[in-house]
């Protein structure tokens, strides 16, 4: 399978499942919505939030952040505007668009922010497929990051990374 037609299978199940997401994530959403306003509150600046879904980490982010959230899934964008208008959030812009075609300049933010997304995109390096068993830190040194930090926040199934160049 190409990897356009890949990402477009990821996409569509995605777009399907949006009304639905929430409920589904309800179970691990309880054990992790607490550490979303902790690992945040740090957050200055220009942010790229990579795969917001229904804009979960949207209401914590600090309201001087400049916040422009992505996705693939126009369904999913659809519920994250809700969300936005709900919550009176000004400072987020919501923009289509896949990661692994990202269409900023470089240097373009100062943080990029990425929660429980890494297991969907499909082809990380070129791995095929959308797999919760991915080898996220493998990937990152590959793709150049030298300075990993790792944290497990909920065994070994929640991590808090942050990598820079």
């Amino acid at each position: 399978m190409k990897g356009g037609s890949q990402t477009e299978k990821v996409r569509k199940r995605y777009s399907r499942i949006a009304g639905l997401y929430d409920l589904i994530e309800a179970p691990m959403e309880r054990a992790f919505a607490g550490r979303r306003q902790e690992l945040l509150a740090g957050v200055a600046g220009r942010v790229l939030e990579v795969g917001v879904g229904t804009g979960k980490n949207l209401t914590y982010y600090p309201a001087e952040t400049e916040v422009t959230a992505i996705d693939f899934s126009p369904k999913m964008l659809e519920r994250a505007g809700r969300k936005i208008e709900r919550e009176g959030l000004s400072n987020v812009e919501l923009r289509e668009m896949d990661a692994q075609q990202l269409d900023f300049c470089d240097n373009s933010f100062d943080t990029i922010v990425s929660t429980c997304v890494f297991c969907s995109v499909p082809l990380p390096l070129y791995l095929y497929g959308a797999n919760i068993n991915r080898h996220t830190l493998e990937n990152l040194r590959t793709a150049g990051f030298t300075r990993i930090e790792e944290e497990n926040l909920w065994g070994d199934i929640v991590k808090r990374i942050v990598a820079r160049p």
